[in-house]
């Protein structure tokens, strides 16, 4: 009996390996570029898994694959992820598709415009998208850490306030500002542009790319475009955002009374301990100060001015409104944004109502015309 218990075991056990076996399928092929050129070093990964492998220098890999449902995966630097199912193949040859939107990016260079892969001055940009996400009230502050080389120092957190902007240091004994082109045209501060009003940004950092604009650029230059209306479409988005700042930490501070007796004692430890241990305060005051406020708080006052001057909360609010429409003769693209930023502490509250109306028509098929309006009102209180 245990000799027939024992054999079915082992043939269960058989059965099982050939079974887990013949899941298993064996997989090879090539990979080739656009030029069906062999690419080595391409990664092959079972998706869901870490089992994998990658091309030899020929461009072939052999793979075993846990069953006819896995996927492939094949990626390589410079080209795009392929996904491929094994099914019932058993010789699986891809070709991969060249990865090279950010070399045809265009970017704007002084008076025109040239794709990446053609520059050869130091020029950075940034996406309107990436500055609007970033939900500040300057233009100034959500540049902070998104161009290498340009260092933006604030002086003042209050809504509304400008920053300091310079590209690659102070480069100048005179004025280290850069020069701030708006579609064509130079403006005083990069903050009188709204936010959602941009559409890409250009940093020219060093003399080749900025020399266009001669000695005004001696401190760099930032070209700033603005969203324009396109052919054949018909668009109006209003967008409403709300938010609240609330400071990171307020120290705590100690009441009256044992501020005095900590004063008192620093003066007493200054003064080489000479026996008088209320140098400053006396004692009875120490000991009688709030009977003292209740019955003159004048003389002897006990205020809270952080309590009194800082708020817990500061709401801030942005409203937006974009119409645009185009046709082959003209285009036209406007937008109204009203900001209101409070501020942490009474009298600073931050109100900027911006319109801009950008026109593009074609009078015939070799001349054209561009025509801008931009109005902006901020109501900073001063202090």
């Amino acid at each position: 009996m245990k000799r027939k218990l024992l054999l079915f075991l082992c043939l269960a056990l058989l059965l099982g390996f050939g079974e887990s076996y013949a899941q298993s399928v064996q997989v090879k092929g090539t990979v080739t570029d656009d030029s069906d050129l062999p690419v080595p070093g391409v990664s092959i990964l079972v998706k869901g898994t870490s089992q994998g492998t990658v091309t030899d220098i020929d461009g072939n890999y052999k793979l075993s694959v846990p069953n006819a449902q896995s996927v492939l995966v094949f990626s390589f630097l410079g080209f795009k992820n392929q996904e491929v199912t094994v099914g019932n193949q058993d010789n699986i040859d891809v070709k991969l598709e060249s990865e090279i939107s950010d070399l045809g990016e265009v970017v704007v260079v002084g008076y025109g415009t040239q794709k990446k892969s053609d520059l050869t001055g130091a020029v950075a940009t940034v996406g309107g998208r990436d500055l609007a996400n970033r939900r500040t009230a300057t233009v100034s502050q959500a540049l902070q850490g998104q161009v290498s080389g340009v260092m933006v120092t604030r002086s003042n957190s209050a809504p509304g306030s400008s920053a300091n902007i310079r590209i690659r240091g102070i480069t100048t004994i005179g004025d280290s500002n850069p020069l701030i082109i708006m579609d064509g045209v130079p403006v005083n501060s990069i903050d009188h542009i709204n936010p959602n009003d941009i559409e890409n940004i250009s940093v020219l950092k060093d003399a080749a790319s900025a020399s266009i604009y001669g000695s005004r650029a001696a401190a760099g230059v930032i070209l700033v475009t603005t969203k324009r209306a396109k052919k054949g479409e018909l668009r109006l988005n209003y967008n409403f955002e709300y938010g609240t700042e609330v400071p990171t930490r307020i120290p705590e501070y100690v009441n009256v009374t044992r501020y005095m007796e900590m004063v008192n004692e620093l003066r007493w430890n200054d003064n080489g301990n000479d026996g008088n241990e209320y140098p400053l305060y006396p004692k009875d005051m120490v000991d009688n100060y709030m009977e003292l406020n209740a019955s003159n708080p004048d003389l002897y006052p006990n205020t809270d001015w952080v309590g009194l001057i800082l708020k817990k909360s500061a709401p801030r609010q942005r409203h937006s409104l974009d119409i645009s429409g185009g046709t082959d003769a003209i285009r036209t693209k406007a937008s109204f944004v009203y900001d209101k930023f409070d501020a942490l502490y009474e009298g600073r509250t931050f109100e900027r109502f911006t319109a801009r109306v950008n026109t593009d028509g074609n009078i015939t098929k070799k001349l054209g015309f561009t025509a801008d309006i931009f109005l902006r009102r901020e109501m900073i209180p001063s202090i």
